[in-house]
């Protein structure tokens, strides 16, 4: 499938937690599927890697594994058990992993707790000094306007 799509003139291969079906593979697996990837679309399209709730010193360790192999970006998920996260624990650990390797923020992360929770853990993150480059975003409607 990547060498049909980039054959087609694709120009990005992204991994996601979701449509990658991260929740029935092993961290092993996601790195062995990353890698694959990886040496698969070898420098003929953006490779976005992505992780899947991952703790910040667990993540870091992953944003520098797929630096290492070759992807261009990170999308990050992190955990969130219990809606437990706050805006500024969520801001730490994008600004953490962001010195590693240029972040995409996923915002289905945000659709427990809302909009308003969204929009202060983005702005807070994109007034910061970060490598954050990109947000995937999965709450749309008036969401999508406000954080445009």
């Amino acid at each position: 499938m990547i060498n049909f799509y980039i054959d087609a003139g694709m120009k990005t291969i992204m991994l996601t937690a979701g449509d990658s079906h991260y929740f029935i593979l092993s961290e092993r697996e996601i790195a062995e599927l990353t890698m694959a990837t990886a040496e698969i679309t070898a420098g003929r399209a953006m490779l976005i890697a992505a992780d899947f709730c991952y703790g910040t010193a667990k993540a870091v360790e992953f944003a520098e594994y797929v630096k290492k192999i070759g992807a261009d970006m990170l999308m990050v998920m992190p955990p969130h058990w219990g809606n437990s996260a706050t805006p500024e624990s969520f801001v730490e650990h994008y600004l953490i992993i962001s010195k590693h390797i240029p972040l995409m923020i996923v915002t289905n992360v945000f659709i427990p707790r809302g909009a308003d929770f969204g929009l202060k853990t983005l702005d807070a993150v994109l007034r910061k000094d970060s490598n954050v480059v990109a947000v995937k975003d999965d709450m749309g409607n008036n969401f999508a306007h406000d954080l445009a």
